[in-house]
């Protein structure tokens, strides 16, 4: 057999292994998508000592949606990685700084392709546990073609936050510090605000959030949260 023959053989056959792969790559990325368009995303808000970690737990257990909090996230990321990434992240949290938004949606997203969208995964849906902190994490959901049908959020008054915090054992040295816990709520609702502007203007929504009152019990406050979500 001729080399050039050979060679026209071999040409074709990797042409064919690309176009494979490229098919591949497009099919799954067109899968992600359309699984993304049907998830139920909501987003959980509230002070610290509101709850919102506990019936984001729990609405999530019932109606099969993957509870996110991104705190977790982030240092799970920590302890399973060991790259650039985990090490920039761990330093940044030892210093007691702000992880750069950029960094976090890049952990956010990967996490929701392991989690949320693999061709085994089940999840109706996500909740989004104290997520976004911020306005300009707003544009997390855009820039990644993520539809959020609700934003809940729990709202006690400070004067419970705090005392709530206080009660809790949850191992925060700062969870005993009155001042460093006004300051936390100083910061949450200077930042919310912003947050609930971002959330009905950047999402063309202004009715995404739903108040509720949290000062009930929880198993009140459970219901109140089910029922303005209407989830079925």
């Amino acid at each position: 057999m001729r080399f050039s023959t050979v060679l026209k053989r071999t040409i074709i056959a990797l042409v064919l292994v690309c176009a494979i792969c490229l098919c591949y790559k497009v099919g799954v990325k067109k899968y992600k998508q359309n699984k993304l368009n049907k998830l139920t995303n909501i987003v959980f808000m509230g002070k610290a000592g509101s709850g919102k970690g506990t019936y984001g737990a729990k609405l999530a257990k019932e109606y099969n949606l993957y509870h996110m909090s991104s705190g977790q996230v982030l240092r799970d990321y920590i302890k399973n990685n060991e790259n650039e990434n985990s090490k920039k992240i761990s330093s940044i949290i030892n210093e007691g700084k702000l992880i750069p938004d950029e960094i976090t949606f890049e952990v956010l997203k990967e996490d929701i392709d392991k989690k949320v969208l693999c061709l085994r995964c089940k999840y109706k849906g996500i909740i989004f546990d104290g997520f976004p902190r911020n306005a300009n994490s707003v544009r997390f959901f855009n820039d990644n073609n993520i539809k959020v049908y609700k934003a809940v959020n729990i709202d006690i008054t400070d004067e419970e936050a705090i005392k709530r915090i206080k009660n809790r054992n949850e191992g925060r040295k700062d969870d005993q510090d009155i001042n460093a816990i006004k300051q936390r709520l100083d910061i949450y609702h200077k930042q919310t605000k912003d947050v609930v502007v971002a959330l009905t203007t950047e999402l063309n929504n202004p009715n995404i959030v739903e108040v509720v009152n949290g000062m009930g019990t929880k198993d009140e406050v459970y219901e109140s949260v089910k029922n303005v979500l209407n989830l079925k």
